[in-house]
């Protein structure tokens, strides 16, 4: 499941990749993240056929800095020609950068139009930036979009449309995924470093996203309960400053913690339960690669988060030796004692 940044293109680049799509005269559009937008870079002219002309994209790349580029086939369709959308992320770049990018692209693809874009390329040095390279890529057998194909696909998005304009009319799925901001990646990327051992998230409603409102390093486990509000629900990520030689289960180990509030109306309660399936799906995949070894859900204001419930999570449960069943002795014959 995607998920996405809430980062938008800015009308300069709306309007380069209109002007893109409406002449053959240019083979390259870059763009680029930055102060959370979708921004124009560069262009490039047509010099020569796509292959040549694709040959020539790492001199439009720099070697650590991660963007996008569409580049011009020279196949149309019923729409016009054909695009390829490249992510390039060379393997150097941050955490941070390698979410972002990968969290923005339905952005950017939203914004082209899915009538025009054939296919997909990720390339991670610019090794990888050559015609030969992109062709091995792809499959032998793949084939341009047929009009049949294009005109299901424009159902489906009319269909997906519909149903986003329900909003508030329908109820809220099991599963929704709500963007972090770009600040909130920022302290995600902190953790994960380990430059922080607590943050904590809200859902911001109204916005539809996700927002870091704390983030803290050295933290003990003592102080995690002054830092949970009672007013409101939040998720919130501790790693334990602890090791398995004091009798813990393992080094520092990381425990989830969705703190549900009495103070948080229902709308609140159901977006945080639904949003936090997709938001750890975030957390530990690919891109984060954050290991999680406790989930909990706390009532803050009856039970809070003490210590003593954090470090027991995570304590190496000492194993009591069973008894073996003592079998009674058999009856024996009675014998009286000799007189004397």
């Amino acid at each position: 499941m995607a998920h996405e940044t809430g980062i938008a293109p800015t009308d300069d680049l709306k309007s380069k990749i209109a002007e893109s799509k409406s002449t053959d005269q240019l083979r390259v559009l870059k763009v680029i993240i930055d102060n959370e937008q979708l921004l124009f870079s560069q262009s490039v002219p047509t010099s020569s056929s796509f292959s040549e002309d694709f040959n020539k994209l790492g001199e439009v790349v720099e070697d650590s800095t991660p963007c996008y580029l569409l580049i011009r086939t020279d196949h149309s369709n019923s729409y016009g020609y054909e695009w390829i959308l490249i992510t390039y992320v060379p393997v150097s770049s941050k955490t941070r950068e390698k979410m972002l990018y990968s969290s923005t692209k339905p952005a950017l693809k939203r914004e082209f139009g899915g009538n025009q874009l054939k296919t997909e390329y990720f390339a991670t040095e610019k090794s990888d930036l050559t015609h030969e390279s992109y062709s091995l890529s792809q499959d032998r057998s793949e084939k341009p979009f047929t009009e049949q194909e294009i005109e299901l696909a424009k159902v489906k998005e009319q269909e997906r449309q519909a149903m986003r304009g329900l909003g508030e009319k329908v109820k809220l799925s099991s599963n929704i995924s709500f963007p972090p901001t770009e600040a909130a990646l920022d302290v995600i990327s902190d953790f994960r470093s380990g430059a922080a051992n607590f943050a904590q998230f809200v859902i911001d409603g109204k916005n539809e996203i996700i927002e870091s409102v704390v983030s803290k390093s050295n933290l003990s486990a003592e102080d995690v309960d002054s830092m949970v509000p009672r007013d409101r629900a939040t998720y919130n990520l501790f790693r334990i400053p602890v090791s398995a030689s004091d009798g813990f289960i393992k080094d520092q180990p990381v425990i989830f913690i969705h703190g549900i509030s009495n103070g948080s109306g229902v709308k609140e309660k159901m977006l945080f339960s639904s949003c936090k399936s997709t938001f750890m799906q975030l957390l530990t995949g690919e891109d984060v690669g954050l290991e999680i070894d406790r989930k909990v859900e706390v009532d803050i204001n009856d039970d809070g988060v003490s210590a003593d419930f954090i470090l027991n999570e995570f304590r190496v449960k000492e194993k009591t030796q069973k008894k073996g069943f003592a079998k009674p002795r058999a009856p024996g014959r009675q014998f009286a004692a000799p007189k004397v």
